[in-house]
């Protein structure tokens, strides 16, 4: 549940950064309010945590671009376009729902 939690307040939230590390900043903080947590806490206690900031990017990586691994998210979100970006966040919110 915290995943989807997390990919809908993203989606609601999400607005274009003016640079990577706003943009980074901001899926920190709406990953952090879904517990998800930095590197180093997780590796010393994963059973408290849904993942860590890398997992989160993941999930929206795989919104963007169906695949887990792809250069750098935030230019490929830039170039999608807000309504793209929020779009396919959808996709994977209904799919994860369709497949509970």
């Amino acid at each position: 549940q915290a995943i989807m939690d997390f990919l809908i307040e993203y989606r609601d939230t999400y607005l274009e950064a003016e640079n990577n590390s706003v943009w980074f900043d901001n899926l920190k903080s709406v990953a952090f309010r879904h517990h998800f947590t930095d590197n180093k806490t997780y590796k010393q206690d994963p059973t408290k945590y849904a993942g860590n900031i890398t997992d989160a990017s993941k999930f929206v990586r795989l919104a963007m671009t169906g695949k887990v691994n792809s250069p750098d998210l935030y230019s490929i979100m830039l170039i999608l376009g807000l309504d793209i970006c929020k779009n396919r966040l959808n996709e994977l919110i209904d799919k994860i729902k369709n497949e509970n």
